[in-house]
């Protein structure tokens, strides 16, 4: 029970930082409701807020299960960046704080790592450092990435000038449910800190502390990441005209959605809302009729794996055609591609530069 109580410690923590954030911009939205631009500016932190949460849980539940599993796939750094500064400025303005990003190096090529794991070292780095820096303080995030071979050494700096810590906090600051109370601190149950190690960890990073009580504090982490050879910001919007698409779905918002997106682009969706009828209407269809399939991990009959099996033991004419997998759960995009019939994975919601990204390298590989 005392495991269980901790395990539900550190998800009600997690979710906190932003829940805060997502009720903040409910508010500031309230009070922009004549101001198109700044609508929309919200709308978009709000996307990327319910994209992180998402993925806090399904670090959950990887932890739950004692499982740290990592997922390699392509981003670009200069994205990543500035959907943290989305993540996180409405939390520093809302408390009068001045917040800096810094990028020094190449940013040339996408990254393969974990960009949802990053994340959340970052955001909980820097919920902490605007939680104890006081209105009018600063807070600095510095990003460097320097070339070593085929790899980028990767560093993130978490600068503030804050109340910062003593000696003896930061040599067991990242014990779990550890905290140091002082006049000015208290860090509850320390878990944001305990987490941070726990994931760069995992991906095998290394962070380093330097504070001072007074004066603040600052928190590097640094990764080496392997270089996608493909350089960033060279993919756009696919044209799918006369494309045609199988989806499969057991949520219809979610086939409106994606059928939405590949329509916008000129192309054809026909839709399923299992597997077992996206199965019977692939086998239905003359060959070549879909160019790609899309299907959802987890679906009532016969789930998206099983699907994608089904249509390449086939061995129709079209049986090698691309198939997307999506998913809102845990299942990482790694071991979806590991099962070798599964072509691409994009976690849900989607994000539609992605999808198009996604689309348009697999019609022309």
């Amino acid at each position: 029970m005392e495991l269980k109580a901790d395990y539900l410690s550190i998800l009600s923590h997690e979710l906190r930082n932003p829940l805060n954030s997502m009720i903040n911009i409910i508010e500031l939205a309230f009070k922009s409701v004549d101001d198109m631009g700044k609508l929309i500016q919200y709308l978009e932190k709000l996307k990327y807020l319910s994209t992180f949460m998402m993925s806090i849980n399904d670090y959950f539940f990887d932890f739950c299960k004692n499982r740290h599993i990592i997922c390699s796939e392509e981003f670009d750094l200069n994205e990543f960046v500035e959907e943290v500064r989305a993540l996180f400025e409405v939390q520093v303005e809302l408390k009068q704080q001045k917040f800096e990003i810094v990028k020094n190096g190449f940013f040339a090529h996408k990254l393969i790592g974990d960009s949802l794991r990053l994340k959340q070292v970052l955001i909980n780095l820097l919920a902490n450092a605007n939680k104890y820096t006081p209105p009018g303080g600063t807070i600095k995030l510095i990003c460097d990435e320097k070339q070593i071979g085929k790899e980028a050494l990767v560093r993130f700096i978490v600068r503030d000038n804050g109340i910062g810590m003593s000696r003896e906090f930061i040599q067991m600051m990242f014990h779990p449910f550890t905290q140091e109370s002082t006049k000015h601190r208290n860090f509850g149950r320390g878990l944001g800190l305990y987490i941070v190690r726990e994931i760069v960890q995992s991906i095998g990073g290394n962070i380093e502390v330097d504070s001072e009580i007074g004066r603040g504090t600052k928190i590097t982490v640094s990764y080496r990441l392997p270089l996608s050879k493909r350089k960033n910001n060279v993919i756009t919007a696919a044209d799918l005209t006369g494309v045609r698409f199988l989806v499969a779905d057991d949520c219809d918002i979610n086939l409106e959605v994606i059928g939405d997106m590949i329509r916008r682009q000129g192309g054809e969706v026909e839709t399923a809302g299992d597997g077992e009828e996206a199965l019977r209407k692939y086998l239905a269809s003359p060959e070549n009729y879909y160019r790609m399939v899309i299907v959802d991990i987890r679906m009532p009959k016969l789930d998206g794996i099983a699907l994608a099996h089904k249509i390449r033991e086939a061995k129709r004419a079209d049986w090698e055609l691309p198939i997307i997998a999506t998913s809102a759960g845990y299942y990482p995009g790694d071991a979806a591609k590991r099962c070798g019939e599964i072509n691409e994975f994009v976690n849900k919601p989607l994000s539609v530069k992605r999808f198009y990204q996604v689309i348009g390298r697999l019609l022309h590989s």
